[in-house]
């Protein structure tokens, strides 16, 4: 819809309106809006380790490339090459005044409501979206955060000055999982091992914890049940913590944070299924054996689950 009102106010395709009007005034020589019926000066192909079978996406072994067509109704939102660099000079351009009025950056920026007035995105971190920029809304280091194909990403944190982009050509490396960690570097509370992206009230817990140590997770919720009744750890949240402290390294911690979340929810085959992984892993065969048996009991369509106990017979 902003593409078409671009070429009615301005008279010429969106795609020569941004080539003449941003690109050309930042110097951006190595970028081009192109897909792969076009040969781009010293582009590389995008490549993937996923394949349709039988209607289905699939991890294979073995890369292969992507033949991508990009018409010019989509233009919009899909089909433009660059470099790192040079989408770090366009950023720098944008927040001087150099492309749009720096006024108009807040309402560019703002996400739209809902009729329930609340925002929606793409997922549990980009959860709103803006003029053409999905927005990372938290209460601390906010983002507007646009991505493209699974491949590349950008993040501006207005109020931290800085602004993060990694482009890749791997379909399937998603980069906007790991920015915030990149962020860290420059924003030493954004560092993961400070709990950062998690929910407050699971962010106090493991600022304590990090002190307590993890092995006190249940004890410790159990104390604060019995003061306030209504203390409450979302099952979601709780399973999504555990895994990013198996992404940094910490399994022993993750350990601990899944088998809070099976005393959490006893009923959730999903918790079992967790903390079953998470043994499996850690080559403990036996328990991992139990707690698959729960998790498919509990959820009888669990095919994970199903698969692991026929294979460990």
């Amino acid at each position: 819809m902003v593409g078409k009102l671009i070429d009615q106010l301005s008279g010429q395709p969106f795609a020569s309106f941004i080539q003449e009007r941003q690109l050309n005034v930042v110097g951006m020589p190595r970028t081009a809006l192109g897909d792969s019926h076009d040969v781009l000066p010293n582009a590389t192909r995008g490549y993937t380790y996923s394949k349709v079978v039988n209607g289905e996406w699939q991890r294979t072994s073995q890369p292969y490339n992507l033949f991508e067509a990009y018409g010019p109704s989509v233009r919009t939102a899909s089909g433009m090459t660059s470099t790192a660099e040079e989408m770090a000079h366009w950023l720098i351009a944008l927040q001087q005044g150099k492309l749009l009025n720096t006024t108009s950056l807040p309402l560019l920026w703002t996400p739209g409501l809902l009729n329930n007035g609340q925002a929606r995105g793409f997922n549990r971190l980009q959860n709103g979206y803006a003029l053409g920029w999905p927005t990372v809304l938290r209460p601390e280091h906010r983002a507007v955060a646009p991505t493209g194909g699974g491949r590349s990403a950008l993040f501006v944190y207005p109020e931290d000055d800085l602004a993060i982009v990694v482009l890749t050509n791997l379909m399937g490396a998603n980069p906007d999982m790991f920015i915030d960690e990149i962020a860290g570097f420059y924003i030493p509370d954004m560092r993961p091992a400070t709990g950062f992206g998690l929910p407050p009230t699971i962010r106090a817990l493991h600022t304590e914890l990090g002190t307590r140590g993890f092995g006190q997770a249940e004890a410790l919720v159990k104390q604060k049940q019995k003061k306030n009744p209504t203390y409450q750890l979302p099952e979601n949240e709780v399973n999504a913590w555990g895994y990013a402290l198996l992404k940094q390294g910490q399994a022993q911690n993750a350990l601990s944070v899944f088998k809070l979340n099976v005393y959490l929810y006893p009923q959730s085959g999903n918790a079992y299924d967790s903390l079953a992984e998470l043994y499996a892993s850690m080559s403990n065969r036996e328990l991992a054996r139990k707690n698959y048996q729960r998790a498919l009991a509990l959820n009888p369509q669990n095919a994970g689950a199903a698969d692991y106990l026929k294979k460990s017979l």
